[in-house]
């Protein structure tokens, strides 16, 4: 196993990028929720982040990991996607991101290229999908750009619950390379709370 291919794909999964059964192609991008019971609408009201991840085989074989956070941000779903539409404030207060530049926009789709840095420099390319009515930001790889990853499909997704959102921040990846699950793991329940965190504390959430 290489080194900097397999520290490319750590790095895209503490980053920036979005599980219900609305989805049933693995590489379309789609929004992804859960149900929750009594007990898990308690803890994310009292600040808990809720994490759930899972590896899948797609068509061709390859296997992918699935990541999804849960939790509770008093704010209005308009005042949330309108944070995270404005990519350019990213580096602000977003982990490890460097840049983000708009390159194209076309109805309801907003094409970002991101840059980001930890030991190494790391550039990727996404369209992204907005639906203001249903609450939700949906992403996947540009195909006509050159990233260093090979995919990677992503949602935010907004639940009005009481006095703001419930959260649901998912993705998706393929590096290409095998990861070592107990690796993987980590870095996700130490890491994609810290996403949904930036963005809550952005809010004043």
């Amino acid at each position: 196993m290489r080194k900097w291919p397999v520290l490319v794909f750590l790095l895209l999964l503490l980053t920036p990028l979005l599980f219900s059964g609305r989805a049933n192609d693995a590489r379309a991008a789609a929004v992804f929720s859960r149900s929750l019971s009594a007990a898990e609408l308690a803890k994310i009201e009292a600040g808990e982040i809720l994490l759930d991840s899972q590896k899948f085989s797609t068509p061709d074989g390859t296997t992918r990991g699935r990541a999804l956070a849960v939790g509770f941000i008093r704010a209005g779903k308009d005042k949330l996607i309108n944070t995270l539409l404005d990519y350019t404030s990213y580096p602000q207060f977003m982990p490890r991101m460097k840049k983000a530049e708009i390159y194209l926009t076309a109805g309801n789709v907003i094409s970002v290229k991101f840059t980001i840095k930890v030991l190494v420099t790391v550039v990727y390319y996404l369209k992204h999908t907005i639906d203001r009515a249903g609450g939700s930001i949906t992403w996947e790889l540009d195909p006509s750009h050159k990233s260093d990853i090979r995919d990677t499909t992503g949602s935010w997704y907004f639940q009005p619950y009481k006095n703001g959102c419930i959260a649901y921040y998912a993705v998706t990846l393929d590096s290409g390379y095998a990861i070592p699950g107990w690796l993987e793991d980590y870095l996700t329940k130490r890491d994609l709370p810290a996403i949904l965190r930036a963005l809550r504390t952005r809010v004043g959430g």
